[in-house]
């Protein structure tokens, strides 16, 4: 489980805290601004100017897919959308991010998909659907064991964070588009 203490999440084990050396920065901004802090956020991380592309694992696209940074394999993005907002996670470990509104995924829809949970549904659906895009797999696949951090985001939404590793959860809300960003 986590929880959310001063914009950090940490995941809990037996009884203590598990040790996270790496760290996962997300942020809650516009859909339409999504695409310029994720390019800001992984140039920061790369130590220089980069770009954020698509590439799907099945078949090579570079049309759909999971976002990459081509040349550089040790940052990781992943991006989700919900209504008109959009999460943007940065690390240097292989992440899966989800979001949704509070209480937007029911019983039948978890069936439909093949999700088996005993918890909220939408907390089920956001975590599976950051575990698939961890994996890379997609939806139709079943997704691959994790640390999972859900994250209580304003505008009540839900936000799934997913990892291999032991992680801290950094979660923040921007308003606009970078400072370096062009604007419409």
């Amino acid at each position: 489980s986590s929880r959310l203490e001063s914009g950090i999440s940490y995941t809990e084990a037996a009884g203590g805290m598990m040790d996270a050396v790496e760290v996962v920065d997300v942020v809650l901004v516009r859909r339409a601004h999504a695409g310029a802090w994720a390019r800001r956020l992984a140039s920061a991380l790369a130590g220089h100017e980069v770009e954020v592309g698509r590439h799907c694992p099945t078949c090579g696209s570079s049309e759909h897919g999971r976002a990459v940074v081509p040349g550089r394999p040790d940052v990781f993005v992943s991006l989700a959308y919900s209504g008109t907002r959009a999460v943007v996670a940065l690390a240097r470990v292989r992440v899966g991010v989800d979001v949704e509104p509070v209480g937007a995924a029911d019983e039948a829809a978890l069936r439909a998909a093949g999700v088996e949970s005993d918890t909220d549904p939408t907390r089920a659906w956001v975590a599976h659907e950051a575990t698939t895009k961890l994996a890379g797999t997609g939806l139709r696949h079943r997704a691959a064991p994790a640390v999972v951090h859900h994250l209580d985001a304003p505008g009540a939404l839900l936000v799934a964070v997913a990892t291999a590793v032991p992680v801290t959860v950094r979660l923040r809300e921007e308003a606009g588009a970078p400072d370096d960003a062009a604007t419409a």
